[in-house]
């Protein structure tokens, strides 16, 4: 079947980042979004260095879309408080360490750690050890042509992200609609999507759909019919996240640090911390967490 238009159901910045990139590498094809309501949609992002890589294909300029996003540099993940009260490790982003003799180094760390040898596996990454001590300075031409490499992602803003996204495949011919999406139409041969029926009537037709609708799933989850079995004990544990904002602290790195009733992560921007709060409410009411947090974090 040839393709001639794509339809990306979703509102979030996954929705428009898949518009985005399709519309720069398939002109020919006729891009949409159809925004749904995205209820849950987070406000800030601890990217992964793969997100760098996805604005350079875009030909985005990284300092630009920096700037534009209160963005920080990240270099690690410290994990707080996990294995027992006052423990710390810091996850760097790249490799730990050098192989040798064709022997990857996780082999001689072990080997190390049996011979008596209490260094932290983290003390083998330089990415971590640059977030420790709050040290970064991205790579020049020359250093990175002599092989060096220091990888590093950002810590964004999402919805300013999401904003140059959008203003970006518009300017390259994708459309955008609201509604939300009532039932499929499928082909009763292929069991392809024809079209998608709209709340309060109407439908959207494409060649080709792509759900980014987060969690509702709310195209795919129609055609998985009972494949998806949802029960009490494959429930998400941690089901609530409170969010608060706090001034500039630890930049570098982002952080989750283990509590009694879940968890707490920070996401330290240029101007401002984001901080959430994850936990069941198995075992804690909305009041209750709100409570705790204002104790801990006051």
């Amino acid at each position: 079947m040839s393709i001639k238009s794509i339809l990306i159901a979703g509102g979030g910045i996954a929705a428009w980042s898949a518009a985005a990139l399709l519309a720069k590498q398939l002109p020919h094809i006729k891009i949409g979004v159809l925004e749904t309501a995205m209820p849950d949609e987070a406000t800030v992002e601890s990217a992964m260095p793969s997100l760098r890589e996805f604005h350079r294909l875009l030909k985005i300029n990284e300092r630009e879309i920096a700037l534009a996003t209160d963005a920080s540099f990240k270099m690690a993940t410290q994990f707080s408080d996990w294995l027992r009260p006052g423990q710390d490790y810091w996850l760097g982003l790249g490799e730990s360490g050098n192989s040798l003799d064709g022997v990857e180094f996780q082999h001689y760390a072990t080997l190390l750690h049996q011979c008596g040898d209490s260094s932290a596996y983290d003390a083998y990454s330089l990415t971590a050890q640059a977030a420790r001590h709050h040290k970064f300075n991205p790579l020049s031409g020359e250093q990175q042509a002599l092989g060096f490499q220091l990888p590093y992602a950002l810590q964004m803003d999402a919805k300013r992200d999401k904003s140059i996204l959008q203003d970006f495949a518009r300017a390259l011919g994708v459309s955008a609609m609201r509604g939300e999406i009532a039932q499929l139409e499928l082909d009763p041969v292929s069991g392809n999507i024809n079209a998608l029926h709209m709340q309060g009537g109407g439908q959207v037709s494409a060649d080709f759909f792509i759900d980014c609708t987060g969690s509702s799933a709310q195209v795919i989850g129609q055609l998985a019919g009972d494949r998806f079995v949802q029960t009490e004990q494959h429930k998400l544990l941690c089901d609530r996240r409170l969010d608060w904002v706090t001034p500039v602290q630890s930049p570098g790195c982002t952080s989750l640090k283990a509590q009694t009733t879940g968890w707490k992560k920070s996401i330290p921007l240029r101007s401002c911390t984001h901080q959430q709060y994850f936990y069941s409410s198995d075992f804690l009411t909305d009041e209750q967490a709100l409570a705790t947090i204002t104790i801990l974090y006051p």
